[in-house]
């Protein structure tokens, strides 16, 4: 299993670090949390984001994360 810091899975989804505490305070993304209560993603959050689950309102438009095969 892939884990990503912040930074890397910004830069893997295409968000700025904001995006993802402001998904995190909405409860749209939940990031994993080691015994220092670092924040971390997964494998399973990439998919969440590339599976549409995810969705970041900026100004006035939308952005849908899609897997494209």
């Amino acid at each position: 299993m892939n884990i990503y810091t912040p930074n890397e899975f910004c830069k893997k989804v295409g968000v700025t670090y904001q995006t993802l505490i402001k998904w995190e305070k909405k409860g749209k993304l939940q990031p994993e949390k080691n015994a220092e209560g670092r924040r971390y993603y997964t494998e399973e959050h990439l998919r969440q984001c590339m599976n549409g689950d995810t969705v970041s309102v900026s100004s006035d438009k939308k952005v849908l994360f899609r897997k494209i095969i």
